[in-house]
Parts: C-alpha cells; sequence; structure tokens
C-alpha cells in the first residue's frame, strides 16, 4: 500500500464501521452548546463524505466546520464538568 492510498483506505474502513453502528438512543436529545448531537454527527458525516468523495485532503470549509464541532463538543464538555 502506497502512502498516498492508506490514509483514504483507513479512513474509508472507519467510516464503514462507524455506519453500521446505529445511532445510540440515549444520546437522541442529547445537545452540546444548544446543538442536538445528531445535528453536529450529520455535520460530521458530510465532511468525510465529501472527504472520501474528494480522494484527497479536507476543503477550508469542512475543516472550518469540523472545528466548530470540537469546539462546541469542548465547550459543552468544560460547562458540565464545572456544574
Amino acid at each position: 500500500m502506497s502512502e498516498s492510498t492508506e490514509p483514504a483506505q483507513t479512513t474509508d474502513r472507519l467510516w464503514h464501521e462507524f455506519r453500521q453502528e446505529p445511532f445510540p438512543d440515549s444520546l437522541r436529545d442529547a445537545t452540546f452548546g444548544g446543538t442536538d448531537l445528531w445535528l453536529i454527527e450529520l455535520d460530521i458525516a458530510g465532511c468525510v463524505l465529501r472527504r472520501l468523495d474528494n480522494s484527497g485532503p479536507l476543503e477550508s470549509k469542512d475543516s472550518v466546520l469540523l472545528q466548530s464541532c470540537i469546539e462546541t463538543w469542548t465547550e459543552s464538555s468544560l460547562r458540565s464538568m464545572t456544574l
């Protein structure tokens, strides 16, 4: 396997494994930073699918979106730990 195809194959394999699991019922009403968790997952899924379709690095708009998802999760997690 060449170095250029290894990350793409790993991403594809991990995506396939992830899609085999249903969204947990216990998280259907969960929110992070006022945003429903399933919406955050949907945003992330869109980024992953575009990455797989393009077979290259993330586009800048997807990088920004993923960073926003991480920040939302981090801020919400820190708030819940201080309550």
